[in-house]
């Protein structure tokens, strides 16, 4: 997910980067189906479909990326909060972390993400530790257009000292932006520009972000004891605003069955983590 021509190339130098995409497409197929809901019915609806599974046919992780047993299918946990808004895009400052990732646990991550209207179309960024990436974290971008993920291609890298796939330090604080301008969406890290997907990708119809996320997620084969961040609540997403918008009340959704939880929050930052169980 990084490189001069794109998230492609460090895909190559680094195999386990198509694993984690191909297990990512599990995830946004369900987000994709229920996005809308926890914008629109709040924290009951998102969290009673909190524990249920991928659905039939979403990809499952491929052998090697966690220790699955035969037939499992992905579950997904989160901690997160949610805006339905017209805006031009979002930012966030993420704690990153290393979290211990248990052998029936594929990856855990914190991102940000925007959305369009029918959640078809989606930017996000953020870093992972996964099983299929080796070290981490690594920083991650990627998009989907048309209800098809595009995670391997499509980024434009402008920087040297920021790019996809890089080492993260743990225990520091990851402050991202995604804003469309001048026709495409940009990814900022530290309010500096480090790339962008061309509008093009979309055809030039997704020019506002209808939803915006920002949220911690593991993804387990059944329960596990994989972290959430630092295994705490004792770590914040802060500064979770929307750009070209007013920042609205937003929606704070936990999977706390699953052992991750919502600590302190106020309107634009919360407390997340949690050991899984």
């Amino acid at each position: 997910m990084s490189g001069h021509s794109g998230l492609s190339s460090p895909a190559a130098a680094d195999g386990g980067a198509v694993r984690f995409q191909q297990s990512k497409k599990a995830l946004r197929a369900r987000m994709i189906a229920r996005a809308g809901l926890v914008a629109m019915a709040g924290l009951a609806a998102w969290a009673g479909m909190m524990t249920l599974a991928s659905p039939a046919g979403a990809a499952a992780s491929p052998a090697g990326a966690g220790s699955a047993p035969a037939g499992a299918r992905p579950v997904f946990s989160y901690v997160g909060e949610a805006y339905r808004a017209s805006s031009r895009g979002a930012r966030a400052v993420l704690p990153v972390a290393r979290p211990h990732l248990s052998r029936r646990a594929d990856h855990s991550l914190a991102e940000i993400a925007v959305q369009s209207a029918g959640s078809n179309d989606i930017v996000e960024a953020g870093w992972v530790r996964s099983r299929g990436i080796a070290g981490g974290p690594r920083l991650f971008v990627s998009y989907w257009a048309g209800g098809r993920d595009r995670v391997d291609s499509g980024f434009r890298s402008t920087s040297r000292a920021w790019r996809p796939l890089q080492v993260l330090r743990a225990g520091t604080r990851l402050r991202l932006g995604l804003r469309r301008r001048n026709g495409n969406w940009n990814v900022y890290v530290g309010g500096a520009r480090i790339g962008y997907f061309p509008g093009r990708r979309w055809r030039d119809r997704f020019r506002r972000a209808s939803i915006a996320q920002a949220f911690g997620e593991v993804e387990s084969f059944g329960r596990s004891r994989t972290q959430m961040i630092n295994g705490r609540t004792d770590r914040m997403i802060s500064g979770f605003r929307l750009a070209g918008a007013r920042t609205p009340a937003g929606y704070f959704y936990a999977t706390p069955s699953r052992g991750y939880f919502l600590g302190r929050h106020g309107r634009t930052w919360f407390q997340l983590g949690g050991p899984g169980r």
